[in-house]
């Protein structure tokens, strides 16, 4: 949407988005509620890679050590931010830091 749409014009470019709503999810095995307790800590802080943002969260019982470890387990490098991973990545991820939250 070019500036002049717009008062006052803004100095950009805009975009309209739209999103449709899935019948189902794009994944069903993994726990709902979790996934998007993981997304969400994921994003809380802007800037931040995903490491630190889960370790700050406080939402599972987990070292930034531990989380880097999980992120080395999945081939994603430990400065990678929340924004380059897939639904499938942030799945796999819930499903691990729920598996290691209980197991140790």
């Amino acid at each position: 949407v070019p500036p002049h749409a717009f008062m006052p014009r803004p100095g950009v470019d805009s975009a309209v988005v739209r999103l449709a709503v899935r019948n189902k999810p794009q994944r069903e095995d993994v726990d709902r509620k979790q996934f998007f307790k993981t997304v969400k800590a994921a994003f809380a802080q802007r800037r931040k890679t995903l490491v630190n943002s889960l370790a700050n969260a406080g939402c599972f019982s987990l070292s930034k050590e531990q989380y880097q470890e999980i992120l080395g387990e999945m081939g994603l490098p430990a400065d990678v931010r929340g924004e380059r991973l897939s639904i499938d990545d942030f799945s796999d991820l819930t499903k691990k830091i729920l598996f290691r939250s209980l197991n140790g």
